[in-house]
C-alpha cells in the first residue's frame, strides 16, 4: 500500500483502527515521523496524542545501526502490562 505523505498514512490507519474508538485509546507517537501519522490516528479516534521518546541505542562498532526496544517493554507501554 502506497501512501502521499505520512498524514495520508495516518488518515488510512485510523480508518483501520475504528473499532478501538470505544475503547478510550491513547495515541503512542515516536518524534519526529510518527507524529504526523498519530495526529490524524487521535484526531479521527477522538482520542489524546502522547509522544513517545526514545533515543536511539547503537549497535557497537556501528552506531548508526539503531537497536530494537525490547518487546516487554513496549508491552508495558502499550497495554500497561506489569
Amino acid at each position: 500500500m502506497m501512501f502521499k505523505d505520512r498524514r495520508d498514512a495516518g488518515r488510512k490507519l485510523a480508518r483501520a483502527l475504528e473499532r478501538f474508538k470505544s475503547a478510550n485509546p491513547v495515541v503512542l507517537a515516536l518524534p519526529r515521523g510518527g507524529v504526523p501519522v498519530g495526529f490524524e490516528v487521535a484526531e479521527h479516534l477522538r482520542a489524546p496524542l502522547d509522544l513517545l521518546l526514545v533515543r536511539k541505542i547503537g549497535a557497537p562498532g556501528h552506531e548508526e545501526l539503531a537497536r530494537r526496544i525490547h518487546d516487554d517493554l513496549w508491552v508495558s507501554v502499550a497495554f500497561g502490562a506489569g
